[in-house]
């Protein structure tokens, strides 16, 4: 004990003789990025779910616009129907915040775009008025011509960063033509 005191006597090395240490230097270095890592991957968590749920909104909307496209006469039970298959295309993401529309769209000989029908599924979801112009990518829309269109929407809500970025609203849209006739006509 002698020993000690005589290598290292009391106030001949000041404390900025410490400053060499570096044990401990790397704990408060990841304390410091503990915090930044963790809320990247949570990010990245949040981010790959509503990637997904994207992805699974625009292969309903798909779905159900190939579904429609392969009948000459639809009715609103069938459309019901078709509805739950998209809410099925959606699972295991919650299904009763989704809303869909599919409408006929119509382009006469001079090249008007107008819909012919629209049917609204889900809360929050309101049907195109028939007549009223609809804006179609372009190639689509050819003289006589009619196309079948599926839009998905979805709020989705992070589990995690709800309270940083709010609920994000999602959608997806289908084009199909009709296979077996000019247009699918709706009888109600």
């Amino acid at each position: 004990m002698a020993r000690l005191f005589q290598r290292w006597p009391i106030g001949s090395r000041p404390a900025s003789g410490m400053a060499g240490c570096r044990r401990g230097s790397m704990l408060i270095e990841f304390a410091a990025v503990f915090p930044i890592l963790v809320m990247l991957l949570l990010g990245l968590v949040e981010f790959g779910q509503a990637f997904a749920v994207n992805r699974r909104l625009t292969q309903a909307a798909g779905a159900v616009s190939d579904l429609v496209a392969q009948t000459p006469e639809i009715s609103t039970a069938d459309l019901d129907d078709i509805a739950r298959l998209a809410d099925e295309i959606l699972k295991p993401y919650p299904t009763a915040p989704m809303s869909m529309i599919v409408s006929s769209v119509e382009t006469d000989r001079d090249g008007h775009v107008a819909v012919a029908w629209s049917y609204a599924h889900g809360s929050g979801a309101a049907a195109h008025q028939p007549g009223s112009g609809f804006p179609l990518p372009p190639g689509l829309s050819q003289p006589n011509s009619s196309v079948i269109v599926t839009e998905t929407f979805y709020p989705f809500a992070p589990g995690i960063g709800l309270f940083l970025t709010g609920t994000i609203p999602l959608s997806g849209k289908g084009f199909f033509r009709p296979r077996l006739s000019r247009t699918v006509i709706f009888s109600d």
